[in-house]
């Protein structure tokens, strides 16, 4: 599996260069887009609601509405994050091992 540079970090003793599978960069980066864009649509949505000529009654209940769908919508995406977050941990930790094997 191809393998990609994150971050290049020096020290004294050595160079330690983080590595994870080449598509993980582009997962983690859609991901945060798409919760960019829900964000960002539900920021309107809740600005137009605040426009709107209705009762304080229907406007508390829509608003609450749309939080509710807002955060269903966001679900899955913040699940998709804590994988591939797990991913990257696990992956630095078995490149940790490897290297303090090699090291010795």
């Amino acid at each position: 599996m191809p393998r990609t540079s994150v971050i290049q970090q020096s020290s004294a003793s050595s160079t330690h260069v983080p590595w994870y599978p080449e598509n993980l960069l582009s997962q983690l980066q859609a991901t945060l887009a798409a919760v960019a864009d829900l964000e960002a649509r539900y920021d309107i949505e809740r600005e137009q609601l605040s426009g709107r000529s209705e009762s304080e009654v229907v406007r508390t209940q829509v608003a609450a509405d749309l939080e509710a769908r807002f955060q269903a919508e966001r679900e899955p995406f913040v699940q998709r994050l804590a994988e591939l977050h797990h991913r990257m941990l696990t992956t630095m930790a078995y490149q940790d091992i490897f290297e303090s094997v090699r090291d010795d």
